[in-house]
């Protein structure tokens, strides 16, 4: 049984495809970077049976790795840093769909689409 998605769905996930873009995420579509035509083609159906599927591709990041030290720490500060600190950690925690694990310390650097085959 093959779901479409909803006009709603489709707009919200090539509008955070494209939010990706703007932060830097590489986005590409069978290694090529994507443009807007690109991206819409990852929604379509094929009578092959063959659909598009992302692999995601993330790296150390330093500031976010000393982070996570530091939560492992425990220390008094004053409560304007440690609010501070808890507004950066939750931008931090966004390129992370856990926020913590194994992707603790790590961002999203790549989106690489490729069309696989369904047999």
């Amino acid at each position: 049984m093959v779901r479409k998605l909803s006009r709603r769905s489709r707009k919200v996930f090539l509008e955070g495809l494209r939010r990706y873009q703007e932060r830097g995420v590489r986005v590409l579509v069978d290694g090529k970077d994507a443009g807007q035509e690109d991206m819409e083609r990852l929604l379509m159906e094929y009578e092959d049976g063959s659909f598009y599927m992302g692999d995601y591709i993330w790296e150390e990041c330093r500031v976010a790795a000393a982070m996570v030290r530091e939560s492992r720490t425990a220390y008094t500060a004053d409560p304007k840093i440690l609010t501070d600190l808890a507004s950066t950690r939750a931008v931090t925690d966004q390129t992370s769909p856990t926020g913590a694990g194994s992707l603790a310390g790590k961002r999203l650097k790549e989106i690489h689409f490729d069309r696989v085959y369904y047999r």
